[in-house]
C-alpha cells in the first residue's frame, strides 16, 4: 500500500454528529453562540489526525443550492427537517477554523458533498494513496475497494470503525459493487 494517507470527511455528518452529541452540555461563547459542534468537530478531526497521520485531508461539505436530484424529483429530501440554529451559526465557524489550520473546504453548488467526497476518492489511482471516507453514511459502502475505505464513527467508544470490502459484505450481505442494487431496493 501507498505511504499517502487521504482522509475526506463528510462535514455536514460530522457537524450534526458533533452537535447532537454536545447539545445537553449547553456549550457557548462569551458572545452566546453556542460552540458545542465546533468542539466536537475540532476534537474529532484531531483525533483523525492523531490516530491516521493522513498526508492530505479536506472537509467536504453540501450546499443549500438544488442538486440535480431535485431536477429529477422535487422531494429530493424535501421531509428533512430544518438545520437547527446553532449549526447554521457554528458551521461557517467549523469552516473558518478549518482554515485556520489549512483543512480545505470543498463545496459546490449543485452537489452534494457525496458527490465531491466520490470523485475525489476514485481520482485517486489504485495504490497512489489509501483512501478514508469519513462518514457514519451507508451509501458510501458502494465505494469501497482495494485503496478506498470507510471510517464510520463509533458510538461506542467515540472512534471509527474501519470498514473495508469484507466489512460491506457483513454489513449488508454483498460487495461494494452490489450495494447500489441493496440500495435501490430498500
Amino acid at each position: 500500500m501507498a505511504d499517502k494517507k487521504v482522509l475526506l470527511i463528510d462535514g455536514m455528518a460530522l457537524a450534526y454528529r458533533s452537535h447532537f452529541a454536545f447539545i445537553r452540555a449547553n456549550l457557548v461563547n462569551n458572545e452566546g453562540i453556542s460552540t458545542g459542534s465546533i468542539m466536537g468537530f475540532a476534537n474529532t478531526v484531531d483525533k483523525l489526525i492523531e490516530e491516521y497521520e493522513p498526508s492530505h485531508l479536506a472537509v467536504a461539505w453540501d450546499t443549500h443550492a438544488p442538486t440535480f436530484r431535485h431536477d429529477w424529483d422535487e422531494r429530493y429530501k424535501a421531509q428533512r427537517p430544518p438545520q437547527p440554529e446553532e449549526l447554521r451559526v457554528g458551521i461557517p465557524l467549523i469552516k473558518e477554523m478549518l482554515g485556520f489550520w489549512n483543512i480545505p473546504n470543498i463545496q459546490k453548488d449543485g452537489y452534494e458533498a457525496d458527490d465531491i467526497i466520490g470523485t475525489l476518492a476514485y481520482s485517486i489511482e489504485a495504490g497512489e494513496a489509501e483512501v478514508f471516507l469519513v462518514t457514519p453514511d451507508k451509501d458510501f459502502m458502494q465505494l469501497v475497494n482495494d485503496y478506498v475505505c470507510m471510517l464510520k464513527p463509533n458510538n461506542k467508544n467515540g472512534g471509527f470503525d474501519r470498514v473495508d470490502e469484507d466489512g460491506v459484505k457483513e454489513y449488508f450481505g454483498v460487495y461494494p459493487n452490489q450495494v447500489i442494487d441493496v440500495l435501490a431496493l430498500l
